[in-house]
């Protein structure tokens, strides 16, 4: 009999997600399993769980989803239509 896992080159990975969750991965994804130790941060893809990146110690993954894609054109001077109903509102 042979072990496969003694000679598989890869090595497995353990994650828990956001959602507290527990997922083996057999085949951890894009990054070395040498660059990671317990703890840190890594980004998934949110269907197989393959780990994707490792992410900065600062990163925070609640925040991400707050985080800015692009500066917007519009200025508020270009937006407004509340000044008629600001006065009417003002008077008695």
């Amino acid at each position: 009999a042979v072990d496969v896992d003694s000679t598989r080159k890869t090595r497995s990975a353990v994650i828990r997600t956001s959602t507290r969750q527990t997922i083996y991965l057999p085949i951890p994804g894009l990054v070395e399993t040498s660059e990671l130790k317990p703890s840190d941060l890594v980004g998934t893809n949110k269907d197989s769980y393959l780990i994707l990146e490792k992410l900065p110690a600062e990163f925070d993954s609640r925040v991400k989803a707050m985080e800015v894609d692009e500066r917007p054109t519009e200025e508020y001077s270009d937006i407004g239509g509340c000044e008629n109903k600001s006065k009417n509102s003002l008077r008695p």
